[in-house]
C-alpha cells in the first residue's frame, strides 16, 4: 500500500544519507565483520574503505535481495559495482544470492590486508590495528575524501554527492 511504499522510500533515503556520509568522511574507514552481513548490513560494510572479517566456517556476506518483493535502490547496485570489481562475484552476490565467507571475500578483493592475520582474531581487533597504522600516516583529510569520491564516480552520482572536482 501507499504507507508501506512511503516508509520504504524514507528508509532507503535515510540509509542513502548514511552511505553518503561514509563516502564523504575525511579519513579512511574500516568495517569489522564478526558475524553475518546481509542486505543493508552488506551495503554498510561495502560503504567503508576497508573490510576485515573473522575467518570462520560460516558464511558472512550475502545480498539476500532476490527474496524481497521489490528491487533494491540504484545506489545499492552502484555501490556493488564500485566495490566488487569482479563481474562473476557481482553475479554471485546479486543474481545467485551466494553466501560469501572470508576466504571468498579475500579472493574477490574485498579484504585488502593479509587476511591470515584475522584467522584467529576478532575482526574488531584487526580493524583497530589497521586503523592505528592508517592514523600514523597523517594524510590530508580533505584530499583523502576527494580522492575516494573520484575513485567511485558512478556511486557518487547515485548518491547525488558532489565534491570540489565533482564526482
Amino acid at each position: 500500500g501507499g504507507s508501506e511504499d512511503k516508509a520504504y522510500k524514507e528508509m532507503n533515503d535515510g540509509f542513502k544519507d548514511v552511505v553518503k556520509d561514509l563516502i564523504s568522511l575525511p579519513m579512511p574507514t574500516i568495517a569489522a565483520i564478526n558475524g553475518y552481513a546481509t542486505e543493508a548490513g552488506l551495503m554498510l560494510a561495502l560503504s567503508h574503505d576497508h573490510l576485515t572479517m573473522k575467518q570462520v566456517v560460516e558464511p558472512h556476506l550475502r545480498a539476500e535481495l532476490l527474496s524481497r518483493k521489490r528491487s533494491y535502490p540504484g545506489y545499492f547496485a552502484a555501490l556493488i559495482r564500485s566495490k566488487v570489481g569482479c563481474p562473476l562475484a557481482r553475479r554471485k552476490l546479486l543474481l545467485r544470492d551466494v553466501q560469501i565467507d572470508a576466504e571468498e571475500a579475500a579472493k574477490i578483493g574485498l579484504l585488502d590486508w593479509n587476511h591470515e592475520v584475522a584467522s584467529e582474531k576478532d575482526a574488531l581487533e584487526v580493524a583497530k590495528t589497521q586503523a592505528d597504522e592508517l592514523a600514523k600516516k597523517e594524510w590530508n583529510g580533505e584530499l583523502y575524501a576527494e580522492m575516494r569520491q573520484l575513485l567511485y564516480p558512478e556511486l557518487c552520482k547515485e548518491l547525488e554527492l558532489t565534491s570540489s572536482h565533482s564526482c
